[in-house]
């Protein structure tokens, strides 16, 4: 499971971006980074037992991309895969509360699970009502929750060199 942090001093609506999709993701965890460095994120990540840090970065004030470091005892590094925000909606305040339980369905779903450190095993198996449902298309995901849409988001991948 990710824990979900942002760049360093975020903005107001990337710090709600940051908090709604923390809380869709049963099992995930949101941390504000503040003036942290990554390392002492990193390791608050693997005190939890979290597999991937996921950092939503800003631009003008909104998310920009979303950057994901695997955490692990062989150390942590960055997937070569970035993706990036084209557009997002964030819905109305869940009025349930935190899901305990996600499914995550759709063209992308294979992409989505390996890029925030989502197990099979921890996906509910039937629908639940105390489910998020997480709807990975190969351009938008859709998270649902209550029946409704929590947040959505168009986006792209952008794939780096290593080195």
């Amino acid at each position: 499971m990710p824990l979900i942090t942002s760049s360093r001093t975020p903005s107001k609506e990337t710090r709600a971006f940051c908090k709604r999709f923390a809380s869709l993701l049963a099992g995930s965890a949101f941390e504000e980074r503040g003036k942290k460095a990554m390392e002492d994120i990193l390791k608050k990540a693997e005190a939890l037992g979290m597999s991937r840090v996921l950092v939503v970065n800003e631009k003008d004030a909104k998310p920009h991309s979303i950057g994901s470091m695997e955490v692990g005892a062989g150390g942590a590094g960055w997937r070569e895969e970035e993706v990036r925000i084209l557009e997002y909606k964030i819905g109305k305040p869940l009025q349930k509360p935190k899901p305990t339980g996600f499914t995550v369905s759709g063209d992308a779903r294979e992409f989505f699970s390996h890029f925030t450190g989502i197990e099979e095993e921890s996906q509910a198996p039937e629908p639940d009502e105390n489910a998020s449902y997480v709807e990975a298309g190969k351009k938008e995901i859709i998270f649902m929750y209550g029946g409704e849409s929590s947040l959505e988001m168009k986006y792209t991948v952008i794939a780096h060199a290593k080195g």
